[in-house]
């Protein structure tokens, strides 16, 4: 995208990862350094999330595409963020989640906005025994209400008036 003269946001854990990870396109591609912007956010404290999008929409109140690559694999033991979440879920899913939200504006300013996720491949290496999720309200935490479908046209996500998803919880965490 920015071979192709696009502005691109670069998202890392830290800023420093991020100005790095510019830097090191800047160098490598060929890429005109203004070009490439540079967010640390660790989307395992969704106040950072948070934080990220109110920093984006501020400075960009436009944006053509947003994909979501951040991902972890899940570690050896079950660990819990500070927002009361199973790590990996947070960070590979619920973080995408707010983030889209909270970006929803910018993304919708002008028509043909687009979220584009990228899965891992860490799904092959699940156990057949892993438990089975359920969907429910997870977080007493207020989170952004998803926007429902305008004039009766269905959006992506689900019908008019109904949310765009559910967040899921391992059932055995219930």
């Amino acid at each position: 995208m920015a071979e192709r003269g696009a502005t691109v946001l670069l998202h890392g854990r830290t800023a420093q990862e991020a100005l790095a990870a510019a830097g090191g396109l800047a160098a490598t591609a060929g890429i005109d350094a203004p070009q490439l912007r540079a967010f640390g956010a660790d989307f395992a404290r969704l106040d950072e999330v948070e934080s990220l999008a109110r920093k984006v929409v501020a400075e960009h109140p436009h944006l053509d595409v947003l994909v979501n690559n951040a991902a972890i694999a899940a570690p050896e033991r079950h660990t819990v963020t500070a927002d009361g979440n199973e790590i990996a879920f947070q960070v590979n899913f619920l973080a995408h989640y707010l983030l889209t939200c909270l970006l929803e504006p910018a993304l919708t300013s002008d028509p043909g906005g687009r979220v584009v996720d990228v899965p891992s491949a860490l799904h092959r290496t699940a156990s057949s025994t892993a438990p089975t999720t359920t969907a429910r309200c997870a977080s007493s935490r207020p989170r952004p209400r998803p926007r429902t479908a305008r004039s009766g046209a269905q959006q992506a996500g689900g019908p008019a008036g109904r949310p765009h998803c559910l967040n899921a919880v391992p059932s055995q965490w219930s």
